[in-house]
């Protein structure tokens, strides 16, 4: 399946295995163990944002899936994995593992709309594993 990334930091950090996982939307539950991934730099439908396709060979198959809950509420965020809560280091390693350096970069990145006072916002993710690591 296609996985396609925005950021420009991301390609690198999957070549050199930091960025060991992503997470996704998956309403209709497609991604499952056992598929191939192909990751794409920006859309490849969309041409003029000029995509490419990068770790072929490499890091190209969905080893696990982890159902991921997020919800940032009144200044507090929280992600919770197969129904355990995250532990603050946990929340780290999970944001580090994604690309990011801090947890409020991470948080920033799924909520960029939240109003740390006022807002509660809840998603339902995906966590697509390349490597054996699991939470």
């Amino acid at each position: 399946m296609l996985a396609s990334y925005s950021d420009k930091r991301f390609p690198s950090l999957i070549e050199q295995g930091i960025k060991i996982h992503t997470l996704r939307e998956d309403v209709h539950n497609r991604w499952k163990p056992g598929m191939s991934i192909q990751h794409w730099m920006h859309n490849p439908r969309v041409v003029s944002k000029n995509p490419y396709q990068f770790c072929k060979g490499k890091y190209d198959k969905c080893l696990s899936t982890q159902r991921v809950v997020m919800f940032i509420a009144f200044g507090f965020f929280e992600v919770w994995i197969d129904r355990r809560q995250l532990l603050p280091h946990e929340l780290l390693t999970l944001a580090r593992n994604d690309g990011f350096d801090t947890v409020d970069q991470f948080a920033e990145w799924f909520f960029p709309e939240a109003d740390d006072y006022t807002d509660v916002i809840v998603k339902r993710l995906k966590l697509i594993h390349w490597t054996d690591f699991k939470y």
